[in-house]
C-alpha cells in the first residue's frame, strides 16, 4: 500500500509540473510553432522556449487557412494607396519658367531697393553739403545746432559722415577738389 501511495504521489507531482510548465509556456504551443529546449540541471543562458514574432505566427496561420487565424484583437485596414506620380515634362517646364520669373521679380525688387537707398544717401549728402554754407567762422552756434538736429555730435562727426557718404556714392570729397 505504501508503494501505491508513493506511485500516486509521484504521478501527482508530474501532473502538477506539467500544468505549471503549460501555464509558463502557454496552452497552444502547437499553434504557435514554438520549439522547446529541454531544461538542464544547472541554469544556463539558453532560453527554455524560443518565441517567434507575432507577424510570423499570423502569416503562418493565414497560409494554413486556420479558422480564427486572425484574432478579434487584430484589425486589418486596407488604406487606399496610390503611387507617387512623376511630374510630366510640361510641369517641369512650367516650374522652370516660374523660377525664372520669380528670379526676375526678385532682381527687380533688389534693384529698386538699391536705387532707393542710393537716393536716400544722395539726399543726406546734399543736406550735409547745404550745412557747409552755415559754417561761418564767427557763427558756430547755429552750425552746431543744425548738426545736433541731424544726429551728429560735433564737427568731426560731420566731416566723417561727409567722407563716408562721398566714398559710398563714389564722389570725390570737396577737400581733394580744392587741392
Amino acid at each position: 500500500m505504501e508503494a501505491t501511495y508513493l506511485l500516486e504521489k509521484e504521478i501527482e507531482l508530474k501532473e502538477e509540473e506539467e500544468k505549471r510548465q503549460k501555464l509558463l509556456r502557454g496552452n497552444n504551443e502547437s499553434d504557435r510553432g514554438e520549439s522547446e529546449v529541454k531544461p538542464r540541471e544547472y541554469p544556463t543562458h539558453t532560453p527554455h522556449k524560443v518565441y517567434r514574432n507575432r507577424t510570423e505566427c499570423l502569416i503562418e496561420r493565414l497560409e494554413e487557412g486556420v479558422e480564427g487565424g486572425i484574432l478579434t484583437e487584430d484589425n486589418i485596414l486596407q488604406l487606399s494607396w496610390q503611387p507617387e506620380t512623376l511630374p510630366t515634362s510640361d510641369e517641369l517646364k512650367k516650374r522652370q519658367e516660374m523660377r525664372k520669373e520669380q528670379g526676375k521679380k526678385l532682381k527687380e525688387l533688389m534693384a529698386k531697393k538699391r536705387a532707393e537707398k542710393k537716393k536716400n544717401l544722395e539726399n543726406e549728402y546734399a543736406d550735409l553739403q547745404s550745412l557747409q554754407s552755415l559754417k561761418v567762422p564767427g557763427q558756430t552756434a547755429q552750425f552746431n545746432e543744425e548738426l545736433t538736429s541731424r544726429g551728429l555730435q560735433n564737427e568731426d562727426g560731420y566731416v566723417k559722415r561727409l567722407k563716408f557718404l562721398s566714398v559710398k556714392l563714389g564722389l570725390e570729397p570737396e577737400e581733394t577738389k580744392e587741392d
